[in-house]
């Protein structure tokens, strides 16, 4: 039997997933190898407000991963359509995009994620998407070996070069 259970976000979890949020926020940016990731003050009510935001405008959902009355994770999916600047290279579609998930450490490798990622494909599936989109930090190998292991396949690759220069002010 399972010890967690997957729910719908309520207003009082607020609290709670503003500090999941932070610890979110510090995992990505602590395996940032070039440090231009931050979790500065006030990240967690601001990302959790875009997130409520991002779902509210796509009628999405945000999901919470429960264990013995404890948050231990969460995700988030959006659906989308193409957008019309978009028309000359892309056919016509209706996906859904997981734009955020995240397991408490202690929690992980025992199928949240994996419950979390399944319940948003079964709302993409009944709201008509016809695939599944998600963005990972390339270098969270952990969560590259999960989507791999749900069936996700690398897309686009985004890479990026430092320079040595002296930045915006150009002085």
């Amino acid at each position: 039997m399972l010890s967690w259970m997957i729910r719908h976000i309520d207003d009082h979890d607020r609290p709670e997933i503003e500090r999941l949020m932070n610890a979110f926020g510090d995992e990505i940016a602590a395996m940032d190898p070039l440090r231009r990731l931050i979790r500065a003050d006030g990240f967690g009510p601001f990302y959790l407000d875009k997130m409520l935001a991002d779902t509210a405008d796509a009628k999405g959902l945000v999901l919470i991963a429960e264990e013995q009355a404890q948050i231990v994770g969460f995700a988030a999916g959006a659906a989308r359509g193409r957008r019309e600047q978009d028309a000359h290279q892309v056919v016509p579609f209706h996906d859904g995009y997981v734009t955020e998930l995240y397991v408490v450490p202690e929690a992980r490798h025992r199928g949240i994620g994996t419950a979390l990622v399944e319940a948003c494909e079964r709302w993409f599936r009944e709201n008509g998407c016809g695939a599944v989109h998600v963005e990972v930090f390339a270098p969270n190998e952990g969560a590259v070996r999960f989507y791999r292991h749900l069936g996700y396949e690398a897309r686009d690759i985004h890479q990026i070069k430092t320079l040595d220069s002296p930045g915006p002010s150009g002085g």
